[in-house]
């Protein structure tokens, strides 16, 4: 008799373990921070959206909603500063390696979906200028003062990289006497609407509302991006090849060709599972509300959440996609 209660109180202890061990049974969180980019784009739509739905499942949680950047998030997320992070295709793949603009491999990343959702590199330059090419820019050396976003995010990385496959940097700029301006978009905005820069350049949206109120206010050009120059930004750093559609912000004469990314939700080893099983499921749950942010968010799939993820998942997600039958 003895050793059957005996028994039972181990089988008992067991089972405790177990769920004291479990996920789903796991203390909630007292606190989520989301960081995404700009104030008023795409990814801190989405953020702010999740930030309500973490909301309804973490009543007692402070659930913050920041706006960040592609580069920074990645360094945030690895000091253990946001639990959430939104950054490209091409930052993701350069934080996993440890290449530029990082300084060493963030082996702590991991993927909770790709949330889709392309940005386009734009070269948006005043008519008066009479350029027909970005190759005109270095040929002329030409002092051009340019704005583009800061450089805690892919825009200002994107414009500097194109420079560099012209032989271009930042510094040439200055030494013919013009300027790259790191600002927030709407600042931008304020610039090539007061005369005060030449041109805009840098990834975001397709459609922007930025771009789309400069071309609204100034004689504008689209200049496009050359197909052997997009077949080397996505050999060296991964990016997506991307067109303009003919007749954006009503300039565009023809489909232009270009380069850009996807955004990927990402978070970090030490977060808890079922914090990440909960934050899949609100980007699965919620697909007819996304589509419904930002144009760039029109055609979100839930079927490619888990597609074109250069990294591992974070268990929690791969909890929740199995459910749902998106992994094996």
């Amino acid at each position: 008799m003895r050793s059957i209660r005996k028994l039972g109180s181990v089988l008992s202890g067991l089972c405790l373990a177990a769920a004291l061990a479990s996920p789903a049974l796991a203390a909630p969180p007292k606190s989520i921070t989301l960081s995404a980019g700009a104030l008023g784009q795409n990814w801190y739509m989405l953020a702010a959206l999740l930030g309500e739905e973490l909301k309804k499942t973490y009543s007692g949680a402070q659930i913050t909603v920041m706006a960040g950047g592609g580069v920074a998030n990645v360094n945030l997320l690895d000091q253990g500063t946001i639990d959430f992070g939104l950054t490209s295709t091409d930052l993701y793949a350069a934080a996993l390696k440890g290449t530029d603009p990082y300084k060493k491999a963030h082996k702590e990343l991991m993927a909770v979906g790709n949330i889709q959702a392309v940005s386009v590199y734009y070269f948006m330059v005043e008519k008066a200028k009479g350029l027909k090419s970005i190759e005109e820019v270095a040929k002329k050396k030409m002092p051009l003062r340019f704005c583009t976003f800061r450089k805690a995010g892919p825009p200002a990385v994107s414009a500097l990289r194109l420079f560099e496959e012209y032989g271009v940097k930042e510094q040439d700029i200055a030494q013919w006497g013009g300027k790259i301006n790191y600002m927030d978009w709407s600042d931008c905005v304020s610039l090539a609407r007061d005369g005060h820069v030449d041109a805009v350049v840098g990834g975001t949206g397709l459609p922007s509302p930025f771009h789309a109120e400069i071309a609204n206010a100034r004689q504008v050009d689209l200049l496009p991006v050359p197909e052997p120059i997009i077949q080397k930004l996505r050999e060296k750093y991964g990016y997506l090849r991307v067109v303009i559609p003919k007749g954006t912000y009503n300039i565009a004469k023809e489909d232009l060709p270009s380069f850009g990314w996807a955004g990927y939700m990402l978070t970090r080893a030490q977060t808890p599972e079922q914090t990440v099983y909960d934050t899949a499921k609100s980007l699965y749950e919620n697909a007819e509300r996304i589509r419904k942010l930002h144009s760039s968010l029109a055609t979100y799939d839930v079927k490619k959440l888990v597609t074109d993820v250069p990294g591992p998942f974070h268990p929690g997600a791969v909890r929740f996609y199995k459910e749902k039958g998106l992994l094996k």
